[in-house]
Formats: structure tokens, C-alpha cells, sequence
């Protein structure tokens, strides 16, 4: 991962396009993916049964676990229906703006 500045870029392999994450962001993004990632454990799914339920690679869906990568919002939600957690589930514990 590159770091230059207060931003990281994260290059995304599948469209080979490039995201760039405020660094502010990062801990949101870490955050969600935590959320994520004890929402799949609670489920008994693992990282592979997810990402085949989601349609992406296990790569790809691993790297939304661990806050490496911003996809979008789409993605979260469509993680968290592969779960079958609510959306809102991802978003336990954030701060709220302000």
C-alpha cells in the first residue's frame, strides 16, 4: 500500500482502478470491516462462502474485512445480506458526525 500525505491509495485488482481513502476515513472503514467480519463470525460463514454468496473474489471480500479497501457502500450491504445481517449491523459503534 502506498502512503503519501494523509491519503492511501489502494489500488482495486478486479477494475484496476484506483481509490483513494482520506486517511480520516481509514478508521471508518476499519471499523466497518471489523463489524463485517464478527457479524460473518456470528454466522458460521466463512470468508469464502461470502464472497461466492456476494459473487467476488475471496480476495476481494477479505480486504473489505479488514479496512484495506473503501468499495462502497453497495458492497457493505450486499456483504451484509450474503450474512444475513441487517445493514445497520456494519455501522455498530461508529461516531456519529459532529
Amino acid at each position: 500500500m502506498l502512503y503519501t500525505h494523509e491519503y492511501a491509495v489502494v489500488a482495486h485488482q478486479q477494475t484496476r482502478q484506483s481509490f483513494v481513502v482520506d486517511a480520516r476515513d481509514r478508521k471508518v472503514v476499519r471499523a466497518i470491516g471489523r463489524n463485517l467480519a464478527a457479524e460473518r463470525s456470528r454466522s458460521g460463514l466463512t470468508q469464502e462462502q461470502v464472497a461466492d454468496r456476494m459473487g467476488v473474489q475471496v480476495t476481494q471480500y477479505a480486504r473489505l474485512e479488514q479496512g484495506d479497501t473503501d468499495s462502497g457502500i453497495s458492497k457493505y450491504v450486499r456483504a451484509a445480506q450474503a450474512i444475513g445481517a441487517p445493514y445497520t449491523a456494519m455501522f455498530h459503534g461508529l461516531e456519529e458526525p459532529g
